[in-house]
């Protein structure tokens, strides 16, 4: 019996053996079949063996778009066109809608000045010594001179207004007396908000800061700029504003601001043009590059 068990396995183990050959054979002869995809084995043994099936031809990928499908010639080109807006419509929105709703800007405003004599613009020509032609026409004194001249910031003010007596009290807001010193002109805080895809709301403050006199503080708050801009055209190269914003008048209202120009000195009638109004405004830009902008306002007197 125990003779019989040793003979059955070492059959099982002589199996196993041929069956491993066995493996390793037919998987050299597949990699060895000719390319005609017959195996040497099966044409021995008189059989004809399937042919192995060609390879299928890579597909298009999945996320190939219909334009790159599509032949150049086969799509008409108004729907083109229209396809391109209706994406570059998708894209704007896209766009938009990632902007933040509320977006915070501003800058300070600080430097040093020296001016000339007592700070002021004017001088009192008392008994009409520096002009006599005046004294028929103005009386015994007048002032001569540009009350703003000398000014010391992109706000326009003045190192000092001088003797002014017996004209209306001004508030003189920095008040030099001739000397040279420091001063904080302001600090702005401009917030912008879009409000859709078509309208946006701007605000501009200015805090000024001074010393006062008199037990009065002489800091102050100004806010230049308080605007509803609504743009309804597509190319929103036309807008209308409701509020307080800039001049309509020349082109020196663009660089008013401290932050947009790196001098002081304005032309003579800028303090005429370039403050800013309240009331209502339209602006559109034509021509190549915007060259042409068409503005008009109606404003309070």
């Amino acid at each position: 019996m125990r003779e019989q068990v040793r003979g059955w396995y070492h059959h099982v183990a002589l199996g196993v053996v041929l069956a491993g050959g066995l493996t390793m054979m037919n998987a050299g002869s597949v990699r060895a079949a000719p390319p005609d995809g017959t195996t040497p084995g099966a044409a021995s043994a008189g059989r004809v063996p399937a042919a192995i099936p060609p390879a299928a031809a890579p597909a298009d990928s999945e996320g190939a778009s219909d334009d790159e499908v599509a032949e150049p010639g086969s799509m008409d080109p108004f729907a083109r066109i229209r396809d391109l807006e209706m994406r570059l419509d998708q894209t704007r929105s896209l766009v938009l809608g990632r902007q933040p709703r509320v977006t915070v800007g501003g800058y300070i405003d600080f430097g040093f000045f020296v001016p000339q004599g007592n700070g002021a613009g004017t001088i009192r020509d008392s008994a009409n010594t520096y002009k006599p032609e005046y004294g028929a026409q103005y009386g015994s004194w007048v002032f001569l001179g540009d009350l703003l001249a000398p000014a010391v910031n992109s706000r326009g003010e003045a190192a000092d207004l001088g003797d002014l007596t017996g004209a209306p009290n001004r508030f003189d807001s920095i008040h030099s007396r001739g000397a040279p010193g420091f001063v904080a002109n302001e600090v702005n805080m401009t917030l912008t908000s879009g409000l859709g895809d078509n309208a946006l709301a701007t605000a501009s403050v200015n805090f000024v800061p001074r010393t006062g006199s008199n037990f009065g503080l002489g800091d102050f708050i100004d806010v230049d700029i308080a605007q509803l801009e609504w743009m309804p055209t597509k190319s929103q190269k036309t807008s209308f504003f409701v509020g307080k914003f800039d001049s309509v008048l020349g082109i020196e209202y663009r660089d008013r601001k401290a932050n947009n120009r790196f001098g002081i000195t304005p032309s003579l009638i800028a303090r005429y043009t370039t403050g800013t109004a309240l009331g209502m405004k339209m602006r559109t830009k034509m021509g190549p590059d915007d060259m042409l902008v068409f503005a008009a306002a109606l404003t309070n007197g």
